[in-house]
């Protein structure tokens, strides 16, 4: 997992530039969205409650790096979410992080989700480690 240590100064986030927006999530992941349009994300794979799990548990695929990447590693440097995802470029809050999941509207107005869905909350049942369309529902 990632180190845990209070932050009193700003740091520089490595990796990331000509940013637009910002956010995070309400476990312990973050994103960014570019002018040019790529949605980026970094921090913990998923939030472990079970006190029995170790650092090597798997995470919920919230950061969108694809179905290859190792959920059981968080990501202390941003990176792009799979596919060929582009974020609009809306007024307001376009793009969320719930505790293990992330969703945004892409440049066409459609709206992807990835990450958990225990409950529902990104509508496909199962865990999606890219960004997936929720059907029915666009901007």
């Amino acid at each position: 997992p990632l180190a845990r240590e209070d932050q009193p100064t700003p740091r520089l986030v490595l990796g990331l530039e000509d940013v637009r927006q910002l956010g995070a999530g309400n476990g312990a992941h973050l994103w960014a969205a570019t002018n040019a349009g790529t949605l980026q994300c970094w921090g913990a794979q998923g939030i472990r409650t079970n006190t029995t799990l170790g650092a090597d548990a798997p995470g919920h695929g919230e950061l969108g790096r694809g179905p290859s990447s190792n959920e059981s590693l968080d990501a202390t440097t941003p990176a792009n979410v799979d596919g060929e995802f582009s974020v609009a470029d809306l007024e307001g809050d376009a793009i969320g992080c719930g505790r293990n999941h992330t969703c945004a509207a892409s440049s066409d107005g459609r709206v992807y989700c990835w990450g958990d869905d225990t409950y529902g909350q990104t509508s496909h049942g199962t865990i999606r480690r890219s960004p997936t369309l929720v059907r029915g529902y666009s901007l």
